[in-house]
């Protein structure tokens, strides 16, 4: 399972397991960083770390109603981060382009997509889901994170398609 930038990771390493894997669920991520989100952020990151971008960063990344709850924790974890460490990640992530490598995942995926993300849009996903072969996309009311957006709606989505597996039926 991988969310975002852990997608990216989740689908590297389905891609080397190959038939090996059970299952992948990717939550709001994508083969690739190009046409992603805001190209200035690794440098804005570089060159503004600090309280303004952190905030900023975090209501791009996980909205008004999910900061009001878990904002302090998130806060906190962010001003833990090391912001050079934080940018070189990002750059690496953003030279990666796995479209190619995604057919080579050959295990049941599950793609969910936030119509609210502001980072991935619905075509990034779809992409997604139509590069590998047996992926099912799920759309839910959320933006970057549905799993503070809407964790209900996303833990049916992970049951049903859990339960799919089991009954061999997509």
């Amino acid at each position: 399972m991988g969310h975002s930038a852990g997608g990216v990771i989740a689908l590297q390493l389905a891609a080397a397991l190959g038939a090996r894997l059970a299952g992948l669920v990717l939550i709001d991520t994508g083969a690739s960083a190009i046409n992603h989100g805001d190209p200035q952020l690794p440098q804005r990151l570089r060159e503004q770390w600090g309280e303004a971008f952190i905030e900023a960063f975090l209501r791009r990344c996980v909205g008004e109603a999910a900061l009001e709850r878990h904002g302090e924790r998130l806060r906190h974890y962010a001003r833990t981060c090391n912001p050079e460490r934080a940018y070189r990640a990002m750059c690496s992530l953003r030279r990666l382009d796995l479209t190619a490598r995604l057919s080579e995942i050959r295990c049941p995926t599950l793609v969910v997509h936030g119509d609210r993300d502001p980072a991935r849009t619905w075509q990034h996903a779809m992409a997604l889901a139509e590069g590998i072969a047996d992926a099912c996309l799920v759309r839910l009311d959320a933006g970057h994170t549905p799993m503070l957006d809407c964790a209900g709606p996303l833990s049916q989505a992970l049951g049903d398609f859990l339960t799919s597996r089991n009954t061999g039926r997509h």
